[in-house]
C-alpha cells in the first residue's frame, strides 16, 4: 500500500510541471484497453483482460469516473493436475483528480464498487472493492490520447476477509466537448 501511495505522488510530481494554463478540457473522457490483474484466487494468479472506463469531468482538475472490467486465466489445483477457469469482473464509481497539460494528463482516483469472482463455474460471490491509483494520458491530439499506465492498488472483501489485488492498464482514451 505504501509503495502505491509513493507512485501515486510520483506521477503527481512528474505531471505538474507540465500543467498548462489552459482552461480547455474534455467534458467527458473513454477509456478502453488492455487490463493486467495480480489477484489471489488458489494463489497468487495473473489473469489478463480488459479495462473500460466513462469520465465526466466537472472541471479542468476534477470529474467522476465509472470503471468495468473482466479478468480471465486459470490455475492448476494444488495437488492435483487439474486446472481450473478464472475470472473476475470489477465495477467501481467515484472521484478523479488531474493535472493536465497540452501534452500529457496524469490523474489519480479514488473509486469504490464491487468485485465478482468464479473459479470455473463456482460463483464465489461479489464483494466490496476499491481502486486507489493514477496513471497517465499523453495526447496524440485534441480527441485523442494515449493511457501509457494506469496502476491500481485494488483491494477486495468477500467472505469476511480482504484479498489485496494489484492492476494495470494500458490503452486508448477519446476525449469529448473540447
Amino acid at each position: 500500500m505504501r509503495n502505491l501511495l509513493m507512485l501515486t505522488a510520483v506521477l503527481f510530481v512528474v505531471a505538474l510541471p507540465v500543467k498548462a494554463q489552459s482552461q480547455d478540457y474534455p467534458s467527458a473522457e473513454v477509456f478502453g484497453g488492455y487490463s493486467y490483474l495480480n489477484t489471489k484466487f488458489l494463489d497468487r494468479d495473473s489473469l489478463h483482460g480488459w479495462g473500460f472506463s466513462l469520465a465526466y469531468n466537472l472541471g479542468s482538475q476534477w470529474g467522476l469516473v465509472s470503471e468495468f472490467s473482466g479478468h480471465y486465466g486459470n490455475a492448476s489445483v494444488p495437488g492435483t493436475s487439474a486446472k481450473v477457469d478464472l475470472k473476475k469482473h470489477t465495477f467501481l464509481f467515484g472521484p478523479r483528480f488531474s493535472a493536465r497539460s497540452d501534452g500529457a494528463t496524469g490523474f489519480a482516483h479514488v473509486l469504490l464498487g464491487g468485485a465478482n469472482s468464479k473459479i470455473e463455474g463456482i460463483d464465489t460471490g461479489t464483494g466490496f472493492a476499491l481502486a486507489v491509483g493514477g496513471g497517465v494520458d499523453v495526447n496524440v491530439g485534441k480527441k485523442f490520447a494515449i493511457r501509457i499506465i494506469q496502476v491500481d492498488y485494488l483491494p477486495e472483501r468477500s467472505f469476511g476477509s480482504w484479498t489485496q489485488n494489484f492492476r494495470a492498464q494500458a490503452g486508448v482514451v477519446f476525449k469529448f466537448g473540447q
